[in-house]
């Protein structure tokens, strides 16, 4: 009883529910032991609960019956929609989120093979983070809380005072992040800038009044939110990469230029930003993707899905349409281990999902072999074998 009710739940989530399984899951979704087993399976199978709150509520029963009552509706003129294998649907009921995958209700809760030679001490990335001053010395900001004239670190955000510098030549500082690591900084313009795991950037402690406010991203991923001209005497702001530049007046953006990539991804949230990299110039709206190709130094402009960009930056890892290969880049950085294909073909598999960067590492490799991605996977130390 309790499966076939859940089938009829994902069914519909994945908007493959027919008119008569839409009414038979009316009907089962009013027995409160339907409903207490569908969020009991829905948390053992690797379906991600983000901050639930309990789903067996009034509120909630009401959302949901009322939600299948308009499916049907729209069930009617809907005679067919097409799904990419394995869609992911993100569910949102009282404050909460679930993701529901298709295809993961055809296997059974034992019919998952996963092979794991010793105990896993794989723990998810946390807030760490290296900061070098000018002359060279280096401060541990996941264990050093400081706060002195010019700055203040309270193990989560390092934050500069708002100043100008007091002479010509800024004093730089660099703030590492290592594999495993994440952090936030506020720089002294106000500009607030969330680091992604294996990140280098370069900053002023101050910057020089009435001139272009610029820092340098040497590798990884950052978000930007930068504080606008209009609160500095109209200078711009500068993010150098050594293959491109991009310059804003007041923005929000996300720039990814990892080491082990072959493109560098500038996303726009909103405002306006100019890219130049060589003979290349573009201004990017807002939704839009610059991808600079490193190889040929080609740049190609699409719009994009800004949530799935910086979902990273909220603490979820979402992989839309992206390879297992591309996956594993990002799995390896925030769990600092190595995974490995013992199938070079795998490298290729698409998968799409999202999942809570909180979660341990075998949670999010059970959920894709849930999604018959991959048939297994085997844990030695830090490396991880894809089967």
């Amino acid at each position: 009883m309790a499966i076939q009710a859940l089938r009829l739940i994902v069914k519909y989530f994945t908007r493959q529910a027919s008119l008569s399984e839409l009414d038979k899951l009316s009907e089962k979704m009013k027995d409160p032991h339907t409903r207490e087993e569908f969020e009991n399976y829905a948390k053992i199978n690797f379906i991600i609960d983000y901050n639930i709150k309990k789903f067996n509520t009034a509120k909630s029963r009401e959302q949901l019956l009322a939600f299948i009552d308009r499916e049907k509706q729209a069930s009617r003129l809907r005679r067919a929609v097409h799904l990419m294998k394995y869609a992911a649907v993100l569910l949102l009921f009282c404050g909460g989120a679930y993701l529901v995958y298709e295809g993961f209700y055809e296997k059974t809760s034992g019919s998952i093979t996963t092979t794991t030679i010793e105990v896993s001490n794989i723990k998810p990335g946390s807030d760490k983070a290296i900061l070098t001053l000018q002359d060279g010395s280096h401060v541990d900001l996941t264990t050093e809380n400081i706060t002195t004239a010019t700055l203040k670190n309270n193990g989560k955000t390092l934050s500069y005072n708002d100043r100008y510098a007091d002479d010509t030549t800024p004093v730089y500082n660099y703030i590492t992040i290592p594999r495993g690591g994440q952090f936030q900084i506020k720089l002294s313009d106000g500009t607030r800038v969330w680091l992604n795991s294996e990140t280098k950037l370069k900053y002023p402690e101050a910057f020089v009044k009435d001139e272009t406010r610029s820092v340098e991203l040497l590798y990884g991923e950052a978000y930007f939110d930068v504080a606008p001209a209009s609160r500095h005497t109209g200078t711009k702001f500068r993010v150098i990469h050594p293959s491109q530049e991009i310059e804003v007046l007041g923005t929000e953006f996300n720039v990814r230029a990892y080491r082990d990539e072959s493109h560098i991804a500038t996303t726009l949230v909103a405002g306006k930003v100019a890219i130049s990299t060589g003979d290349i110039h573009y201004i990017l709206s807002p939704n839009e993707k610059a991808s600079l190709d490193l190889r040929d130094h080609k740049m190609d402009i699409s719009v994009t899905d800004v949530s799935d960009e910086i979902s990273w930056k909220k603490g979820i890892f979402s992989f839309t349409g992206m390879s297992l290969e591309a996956i594993a880049k990002v799995l390896n950085r925030w769990y600092d281990i190595q995974i490995i294909f013992t199938n070079p073909e795998l490298r290729n598999v698409k998968f799409n999902g999202m999942i809570s960067k909180k979660e341990n590492i075998e949670e999010i490799l059970n959920l894709i072999v849930s999604t018959n991605s991959i048939n297994a996977y085997e844990i030695k130390n830090k490396h991880v074998y894809i089967k």
